[in-house]
């Protein structure tokens, strides 16, 4: 009986089997769009990567991956300084990082970014409660939308092989 042996010029890219009803010829793979995290840069801007926000109170930041269950992070009472709030959702199981930038900018130049996983299914949201779970809007500690960059998947329109081997 026949078998296709697929070949691939670019294993480094994507692998390529034949299953039992392939058939031989030519195909084409083209990538219109790399896969993405979601990035998101907070709202407002800090004075400094230890000023205190929400006065010094602790409050839990929830942060939910593709519409899962939050995972909550609490940032304790004394520790709510942006540099505080990244080691606490850099120390999580969230499922994003967290990292706080220098803009530059005069005043208050300093911001959170908070990245996922790349693809779809790791979009993310955030939101802030106190500690009875009550929400609270903490100022410049929003990550609203439009992000950064939204969260997307590896988009390929069609299929390309530089030949197949029948056998």
């Amino acid at each position: 009986f026949n078998s296709i042996a697929p070949v691939n010029s670019q294993p480094s890219a994507f692998n390529v089997t034949a299953g039992a009803n392939a058939d031989t010829g030519t195909h084409n793979v083209v990538i219109t769009q790399i896969a993405a995290a979601q990035r998101s840069l907070s709202d407002g801007s800090f004075a400094s990567a230890s000023a205190n926000l929400n006065d010094g109170n602790a409050f839990i930041l929830a942060i939910s991956t593709h519409s899962g269950t939050p995972v909550k992070v609490t940032v304790p009472q004394g520790y709510t300084a942006p540099q505080d709030i990244v080691t606490a959702i850099n120390s999580s199981s969230a499922g994003v990082k967290a990292s706080l930038i220098n803009t530059g900018l005069a005043g208050q130049p300093y911001k959170i970014v908070l990245t996922g996983t790349t693809g779809l299914q790791n979009d993310f949201t955030v939101t802030s409660t106190d500690l009875s779970d009550q929400p609270i809007n903490i100022d410049g500690l929003t990550f609203s939308i439009p992000q950064n960059q939204s969260a997307k998947d590896a988009d390929r329109k069609s299929t390309r092989l530089n030949s197949s081997h029948v056998k």
